[in-house]
Formats: C-alpha cells, structure tokens, sequence
C-alpha cells in the first residue's frame, strides 16, 4: 500500500495523473523533427516554404499599397460630402465654391498630412472670344504654409503654364525642379518646387484644370499621388454646371505675362475697376467682375505680344551688330 501510494506521489510530481505508468506515450509535446522521426508529420519541402514565404510577402505588399491608395486619395465620407452639397444648394455660385472648398480641404489632409507645403487650385477657362478660349482664369485656391490661405490676387494661365500645357493635350502633365532636361518649359510659381496638373473634362468638354503644387521637389514621382489628383478633378466636376464646359476646338490658347507682375497689376487696380464698373454701367458685382476680367485678359495678352515683340527685335539688332 505504501509502495503505491509513493508510485501516485511521483506520478504526479512528473505530470502524469496517479495510476498512469510511462508507456512510450507520443502523443505529447514534441519537437518537429522527433515528430517527423516518429512518422507524425512530414518534412516540408524548402521550395514549399519559400513559396509561402513569397506569396505572404506579396500579401503583405498589397496590402500596402491598398492602405495607401485609401488613406492618400478621396475617400467616401467626401464623396457623400459633394453630393449632399450638389442636392441641397440651390445657387450656382454658392454651390460651386461650398463643394470646391470642401475638396480642397480634404486633398490639402490627405495629400499632404506631414504639412510640408501643398496648395490646390482650380483654374478655369475663360469666355471664348471670336476666335475662341485664350486663357485660364485662377478662380479658387487653397494652400497650406508656405502658400497663404488663399490667393488675394489671381492670374491668367496662357499657354506658357503647366495648366495651359495641360488643358491643350486634354491629359495630366507634371513638372519638377529635379528635371534638368527641359522637355517642359514652363511658368513656374517662386514656391514650387514640382507641380501636377489635370484637366476637368465632361463629354468630350473641358472646364479648367486642377493644379496641385508642392513645395518639395519630387512630390510627384509617386503615381498614387498623381492618380489622387485624377480622382479629385473627377470629384471637381461635380461642383460645376454644364455650361462651364467647353469644346476641345475652342482652347487657343495664348502667352500671358509673368504671374508675379500680373498679380501685382490685379492687386493694384482690379477691386476698383470692379467697383466703377458696377456703378456706371449699373451691373451688379458678379457681372462687373466677369466685365473686368475679360477687359484686364485683353490687356494682358496685349501686352505681353508687345513684350515677346520686342524681345525679338532686341534679339535681331544683336544678331546683325554680331
């Protein structure tokens, strides 16, 4: 009696329950070659594992870009956003600038979460003249240090910009200060470093073009960027009503001055050509406004062919004194 009762002592102090001898039991925890030497498992193939190991790699690089794809472009609470805007407002102007405002504050969010420098832009096409669309006009911007707010003074975009590159070939184009090529010679702003631009298109019409500009140089080598500005042109149209877009065959686009000096000339005289216009031809502020902006495009584009003529003759009095 006393022989097993010191047996159940010992069982139990080696883990086994009193009673149970050790019969060769297998079946407890083992490592995985004394498993594959007992015959309970099978040694996996070293091609196997390796596949494995790339086909996780491969998940786990998918979901990657599935997560950046959804945190760096628009997401579904702006589009439902836009929507309820389009359906509640019912003044065209209030509605365009609410919905522009809201995209603009979620691209400058998800563009550029690190706040490094970002600003958004929509230029929009200028009235056609007699022998069509000349120019772009700035209408709404929002920025983000080292751009302001927003911009007091706008510009005219001619065919020298990237926005005007972009609405005559109807297709995204980039630019950077890295590239030292020159492909694209453009008129760059004193704070960008890279910009995108895309145009807003509808049924073979335009409206303008989205322009996205950044403060680093490089911004846009990474194609997600680009396609998040893609989506929110896409997004920008919404803000718009059909008679914004115009024929592909009426952009002439023409050369417009540098936007430093048409700025300076806007700040100078623009608010109070609006106003004298307004009381003498008894229109009101809108319609003074759009009255005034074809007046100063006009000018501009004037005086700018004035400039690019006598560059020219500048350039050939040196050629002949040579």
């Amino acid at each position: 009696m006393e022989t097993e009762r010191n047996s159940s002592t010992r069982n139990r102090r080696r883990g086994r329950p009193p009673g149970k001898q050790k019969k060769g039991d297998i079946s407890g925890v083992q490592s995985p070659r004394q498993r594959i030497a007992r015959g309970l498992a099978s040694p996996v193939p070293r091609q196997k594992t390796e596949e494995t190991s790339q086909k996780l790699n491969l998940d786990e690089q998918r979901a990657s870009i599935t997560y950046l794809v959804d945190t760096r472009g628009p997401q579904r609470e702006i589009y439902r956003r836009v929507l309820e805007l389009r359906e509640a407002t019912v003044e065209d102007d209030v509605r365009r600038w609410q919905i522009t405002q809201a995209i603009f504050e979620d691209a400058l969010s998800r563009l550029d979460p690190e706040r490094l420098g970002l600003s958004i832009l929509y230029a929009r096409l200028m009235p056609p003249r007699e022998d069509g669309i000349h120019s772009l006009y700035e209408l709404e911007m929002r920025g983000s240090y080292p751009w302001p707010f927003t911009l007091e003074s706008k510009a005219y975009l001619g065919s020298t910009t990237l926005a005007g590159t972009a609405a005559m070939l109807h297709r995204m184009q980039r630019w950077d200060d890295l590239d030292s090529d020159g492909r694209v010679q453009i008129m760059a702003d004193d704070l960008e470093q890279s910009a995108c631009a895309q145009p807003l298109m509808l049924a073979g019409r335009m409206a303008g073009v989205l322009v996205v500009s950044s403060a680093q140089p490089g911004f846009f080598t990474d194609s997600m960027v680009c396609q998040s500005v893609i989506e929110y042109a896409r997004l920008l149209t919404l803000a718009l009503n059909d008679g914004d877009f115009y024929p592909f065959s009426q952009l002439h686009l023409m050369p417009m001055p540098d936007l430093k000096w048409q700025r300076a000339e806007m700040s100078r005289s623009y608010v109070n050509r609006v106003i004298a216009c307004a009381r003498q031809a008894t229109l009101s502020l809108p319609e003074a406004e759009e009255y005034v902006r074809r007046e100063m495009e006009e000018e501009f584009e004037r005086s700018e062919s004035r400039r690019q003529e006598e560059a020219r003759s500048a350039s050939e009095l040196r050629s002949t004194a040579m």
